[in-house]
């Protein structure tokens, strides 16, 4: 990989509000690369709710 990536699927959601998970969210999400040599690959039809993804390497 040249350079850092970060590649999202179809249909993924990303809930940061604190009322829109049941069991409450307490952080807003975070998807970061750290390194040029990092890489995230989510797949379609993924749901996140107050995550945090962090990458050092592919």
């Amino acid at each position: 990989m040249t350079g850092a990536k970060i590649i999202i699927g179809d249909h993924c959601s990303f809930l940061s509000r604190p009322l829109s998970n049941l069991i409450g969210i307490n952080r807003t999400c975070i998807i970061s690369t750290r390194t040029s040599k990092a890489g995230i690959i989510i797949g379609n039809n993924r749901g996140f709710s107050g995550t945090v993804i962090g990458a050092l390497s592919e």
